[in-house]
């Protein structure tokens, strides 16, 4: 039997599950992250708690484990020390790299210097789990930076000169599911873990709504909020980068497994069947146990709403492309690990 493990880095806490063939859950732990600005010490010892808390629940040895996923969010960007591994200076959300190196007294020269890279959460995440050996990131959180091209799956360089931002700080490139990163055993849980899957938190979560095709749309907003959904191949060409999107919908890359990009719409949910084909709203986060406001959404989309048995969907995203990864199972495998709680209709318009 292969577990991974997924950790879902949310801008209050963290947590962490691991994920048995079939995608069961078999062990889950949260750890709360204080508020008011960004806390990095605070950050990466809810991270080592929620792994711990969760493989002792499961009885699943650091060692054992076929990969770790990691779902974070897009919009914070931070610039690091490549000696220390220590952030310098960091950014939420939305904030650019190139005004980042500007932050702060003698951070651009020691960017230009080579002695920074830059990058968003999960690329620093990825340094300190592995000492430093491996400064990467993936499509869905690079095109969040802006400098990520997904039609070359390359940074744009040109572009990144424009805005400021050398391109020696910048992280290599990888697929959403891959091998080749291995935790540092004094870094995290006294064991080498490879780390095979990463993507922002909401594509993380979309993956563990089962939404690996369209037809699937998931949010964790109230009832009028936006909403993500995979592209309809008619609108699945991948953007450029700062491009828009359709309308009032943002297109940005979901995931790439290796064989291109996967490309998602985000924007207001009540009109997200207008731009892509959606079957159910699968909901998480609060909004998920407040029944009138399941209600509201599926009048508002007029789709099924649908709330599922596992509630830490982001994390169980990211461990199921750890999964994938690892070649512990297959695409196919996705839709089978999610099943339903709960099932709110439309009502009949009137």
């Amino acid at each position: 039997m292969a577990e991974v493990l997924g950790v879902d880095v949310d801008p209050g806490r963290v947590a962490a599950v691991v994920v048995g063939d079939g995608g069961a859950v078999r062990g889950c732990a949260v750890r709360d992250l204080p508020g008011g600005g960004i806390d990095v010490d605070a950050l990466w010892a809810a991270l080592q708690g929620a792994c711990r808390g969760a493989l002792a629940e499961a009885g699943v040895a650091a060692a054992g484990l076929a990969g770790l996923g990691l779902a974070t969010p897009r919009d914070l960007v931070l610039a690091w020390s490549r000696a220390t591994l220590r952030p310098v200076v960091a950014a939420a959300p939305g904030g650019g790299l190139g005004p980042l190196l500007d932050s702060a007294d003698g951070v651009r020269d020691a960017a230009e210097r080579g002695d920074l890279a830059a990058g968003t959460l999960d690329a620093w995440l990825l340094a300190r789990l592995t000492n430093g050996d491996v400064e990467a990131t993936e499509p869905s959180n690079a095109g969040a930076t802006g400098l990520y091209d997904p039609r070359t799956r390359a940074w744009d360089i040109d572009r990144a000169a424009r805005v400021g931002v050398p391109a020696g700080v910048l992280p290599a490139l990888r697929p959403s599911a891959a091998a080749g990163a291995v935790t540092d055993p004094e870094a995290l849980l006294g064991a080498e873990v490879p780390v095979t899957g990463v993507a922002a938190r909401g594509a993380a979560a979309l993956l563990g709504h089962g939404g690996a095709s369209p037809g699937t749309a998931r949010t964790d907003q109230w009832p009028g909020g936006d909403a993500l959904a995979l592209a309809d191949p008619d609108h699945a060409s991948p953007p450029r980068p700062g491009a828009t999107g359709i309308g009032e919908f943002v297109a940005t890359v979901a995931w790439d497994l290796g064989e291109g990009p996967v490309v998602a719409l985000a924007g207001p949910g009540a009109l997200l069947p207008r731009v892509t084909r959606v079957d159910e709203l699968r909901v998480d986060g609060p909004v998920a146990a407040d029944g009138p406001a399941l209600v509201a959404w599926a009048d508002l989309v007029g789709v099924p709403v649908v709330v599922p048995a596992e509630r830490e969907t982001a994390a169980l995203g990211a461990a199921l492309l750890a999964g994938l990864g690892a070649g512990a199972w297959d695409l196919g495998d996705v839709a089978g690990a999610w099943a339903a709680a709960r099932r709110v209709d439309p009502r009949p318009r009137r």
